[in-house]
């Protein structure tokens, strides 16, 4: 009775705004209440509206992961049901999952009989039936840099669930049913870890199948959908209690840590696109505050001042699928001069000499290394990220070493130079994937210490956003109980050494406005039911100026391409870049096909070296 009366109403008096209020007085009040749901509910549908846009967090997993680490990760269920799988995030294209056959394929190579890959969690394909067929496979060898391997996977797809209700189906990944790595000694080492995408230079990854990518279905297609095709991450440090913040649609604030960078990422038409390039201007010491460890309170000039054949600035990528730092044999040789480490060539890094003095007055001190970057793609600009020796102190676990053994992660490389997650434990990052039509910009800013405000400030990025704001937060205050400073020395208080003479300058950012998101609204707008649904209303308005600009384009279906085998996907193995490409590293070339894709009426062929 109660439907037929209000349908009743709704027919007659659509359009007659007097009409409607005198035929509400002659409703029963038992009824009234109804009547009016029903005209909110009308009008939450006609006008699209199910849930104000706001910024989606990602869940860690309550463990930290090696051999390298401990690094922190991110926690997911994949399949039907649902199984956990813990994995780096900050991938580009498809996410890399290590399947359940990989401890049983392990034995063909490795004699442990240990499954490390289990620590994080397997994903056993023949238990989901939501998994996809195949869209391709392949075996091979991998190499690059100063590291080679074999993997065995396959592209195809299934659902994820990131949390919070919400479930993503047709997802696109690499499963690795059996890979492994080979470090210059010669020896094989597991696959521990995946890698989860958060997006790519399109909003979708067609090969053989149409699979979807996570940010991009939660910005276009979910029922809590992101304000912007984007993500920001600050992977923190689990030696350090300092937690891992991701974000689909926006960032936690909190993790800037004063003034910030932008820059383009490498278009769709490079190999693979979306990679976070920039241009390295400098590599110094410091010292925060307090004495110094060395005779010196900074030096400049470890990149290039030791070889007169390196360049700077010297283009590098920051990676979340590598754990080192990705330099130059002779950049690590010039800041290992000023540590204590030995060399060990059989893994290619540094170990740190725990018995000498100084070490423990670096790594637990407000020294620092500095990298110093062009600001805003520009030559007359820099910012500098300040990575703490307390974060550099890091540890390798077995299988690569028989004991716990801490190491400064240096790995020299002549081909590809990248920063990896020892760096990013002290470095926020975000990517505006804007309307997924392969062109986009990336930001940069020193992450806070383990004082941090551990309360998130959720800000959105708008989309196509080609900045985000400074904050005022301080640096140096999210690590002062931290620190144990060391006494000043007049001889080395006010003293600078540089290999090179150069000393790059910090530039400050202008003040820039900032909204935040501080909930989830449904409203319903005008005249009497304005009355009824009250404050939320307010929170659909600014949602839906905020996202007005991207209404139209977010639910068009890209026709683009993604990676396929032909390049190894994305964090398919731990110390390689984005996607393999065998000693090429040249982020700037064009190529005639979508990034890394096989063309589906040409014929297959599968490239692994």
């Amino acid at each position: 009775m109660q439907t037929s009366i209000a349908q009743s109403f709704l027919a007659h008096n659509r359009l007659r705004p007097e009409a409607s209020l005198r035929a509400m007085n002659t409703i029963p009040n038992t009824v009234r209440p109804f009547i009016l749901f029903v005209l909110c509910h009308w009008f939450i549908l006609s006008r699209g509206i199910t849930e104000a846009n706001s910024i989606f967090p990602l869940t860690w997993s309550d463990k930290s992961f090696g051999p390298d680490g401990p690094w922190q990760a991110v926690s997911v269920g994949i399949g039907s049901p649902s199984q956990t799988v813990a994995l780096y995030p900050g991938g580009r294209w498809t996410s890399t999952i290590l399947l359940s056959t990989i401890c049983d394929n392990q034995t063909s190579w490795s004699s442990s009989t240990k499954c490390y890959a289990d620590d994080a969690g397997v994903y056993n394909r023949n238990e989901s039936p939501s998994a996809g067929d195949d869209a391709a496979n392949t075996a091979g060898q991998w190499s690059d840099a100063s590291l080679s391997g074999w993997a065995a996977q396959n592209v195809f797809y299934d659902n994820f669930d990131i949390g919070l209700g919400s479930t993503v189906p047709n997802v696109s990944m690499t499963g690795l049913s059996d890979a492994y790595q080979t470090y210059p000694n010669g020896r094989n080492y597991p696959i521990e870890v995946g890698i989860l995408s958060m997006g790519a230079p399109a909003l979708t990854h067609i090969w053989g199948y149409t699979m979807t990518f996570i940010a991009s279905y939660m910005y276009t297609t979910a029922s809590r959908r992101t304000p912007s095709y984007s993500y920001g991450i600050h992977i923190g440090s689990a030696k350090l209690g300092i937690p891992g913040s991701a974000w689909l649609g926006g960032y936690d604030s909190n993790r800037i840590m004063g003034e910030t960078s932008a820059q383009p990422f490498t278009p769709f038409a490079t190999n693979p696109g979306g990679n976070l390039v920039i241009k390295l201007q400098d590599i110094g010491l410091g010292v925060a505050t307090g004495g110094s460890p060395w005779s010196y309170s900074r030096k400049t000039g470890l990149l290039s001042g030791s070889n007169s054949s390196l360049t700077a600035p010297l283009t590098v990528e920051l990676d979340f699928t590598r754990p080192y730092l990705y330099l130059p044999q002779s950049t690590c040789d010039s800041i290992a001069s000023t540590l204590p480490v030995t060399f060990n060539p059989d893994l290619g890094l540094y170990l740190w000499k725990t018995d000498d003095e100084i070490y423990r007055k670096i790594v637990t001190s407000p020294a620092y290394l500095s990298f110093i970057f062009q600001k805003d793609s520009t030559y007359s600009r820099n910012i500098t990220i300040k990575v703490p020796f307390a974060l550099l102190n890091l540890t390798l676990e077995p299988p690569l070493v028989s004991e716990a053994t801490p190491y400064f992660p240096c790995y020299p490389s002549d081909n590809v130079y990248s920063l990896g997650r020892a760096f990013l434990q002290a470095a926020f990052v975000a990517e505006d994937f804007g309307t997924g039509k392969g062109y986009g910009s990336w930001f940069l800013a020193q992450a806070p210490g383990p004082g941090l405000v551990d309360v998130p400030d959720q800000t959105t990025i708008e989309v196509s956003s080609s900045s985000i704001p400074a904050t005022d937060n301080s640096w140096e205050a999210s690590w002062k109980s931290h620190w144990t400073a060391l006494p000043s020395s007049k001889a080395t208080s006010n003293s600078a050494a540089s290999t090179s003479g150069s000393n790059a300058s910090k530039s400050g950012s202008s003040d820039l406005s900032r909204e935040t998101t501080i909930g989830i609204g449904v409203g319903c707008g005008v005249g009497a039911a304005a009355l009824v649904c009250g404050s939320a209303w307010l929170f659909v308005i600014r949602r839906r100026r905020n996202s007005r600009q991207s209404a139209g384009e977010a639910n068009s279906p890209s026709t683009e391409e993604g990676p396929g085998i032909k390049i190894v996907p994305t964090g398919y193995w731990q110390h390689v870049p984005a996607e393999l490409r065998g000693n090429d590293y040249d982020l700037s070339y064009g190529i005639p096909e979508a990034p890394g894709s096989l063309p589906q009426k040409h014929e297959h062929r599968y490239e692994l070296s």
